[in-house]
């Protein structure tokens, strides 16, 4: 899993990583790796995290809501699909009959599945709620995204009703649907050669003659 939220290949120069995934009451979901190398901030000094010490960030974070309610899931236990595993003993006992402090070490032999798995969890929660959760990531690095705003004057006028993020390089074009019966959909083309469209619900696009007169009006 990479900082973006996306399952990706390792290069074959790239650091290895060694991952795992928290959940916690508040309906948070972290994203771990154990040998990440980033520095952790504590007030003015930067301290570099070792493995005895382990100042851990969470590499990828994701919120559970409930999508009927919006309220955010308590989660307490999680479980997502493995990857295909192999453990291989690495002691050969000449009797299958061991004694009580006798170890058995086996080491983990990864097989590299043929494709990556979906980004799909499952969760439970302290109401008893089981429920399936999946998350699409990034493309970019939503910290140096450029944004779309979507502003509607007759809820409010001070912050727009819709943020998007699409991309993280220049956008060189922004086209309203204009033909058909659908006028809730809008695109975007960036510098990079991608035309992303966007779907606007409809309490946002509903128009009414005394709502353009007073929207007329206000900017007058």
């Amino acid at each position: 899993m990479s900082a973006l939220g996306r399952y990706q290949d390792l290069k074959q120069n790239d650091n290895l990583t060694l991952q795992f995934m928290s959940c916690s009451e508040d309906g948070t979901l972290c994203i771990w790796d154990i040998l990440s190398k980033s520095r952790v901030k504590f007030g003015r000094k930067k301290t570099s995290q070792n493995r005895k010490f382990p100042l851990l960030k969470p590499l990828y974070k994701l919120i559970a809501e409930n999508p009927e309610s919006n309220r955010r899931v308590p989660v307490t236990s999680l479980t997502l699909q493995p990857f295909p595993i192999s453990y291989i003993p690495q002691d050969k006992h000449e009797s299958n009959i061991l004694g009580i402090d006798a170890k058995l070490i086996y080491k983990p032999e990864f097989h590299k599945p043929k494709e990556h798995p979906k980004c799909r969890i499952y969760i439970g929660s302290m109401d008893g709620e089981v429920m399936q959760a999946t998350w699409s990531g990034h493309e970019f690095n939503p910290g140096e995204s450029i944004n779309s705003e979507i502003w509607d004057f007759l809820i409010r006028s001070d912050q727009a009703i819709m943020v998007q993020s699409i991309s993280g390089g220049l956008l060189t074009g922004i086209y309203p649907s204009r033909f058909g019966l659908t006028q809730n959909l809008i695109g975007v083309a960036d510098n990079r050669g991608i035309f992303h469209v966007f779907f606007i619900p409809h309490e946002h696009v509903t128009e009414d003659p005394k709502q353009r007169k007073l929207v007329t009006s206000f900017f007058q």
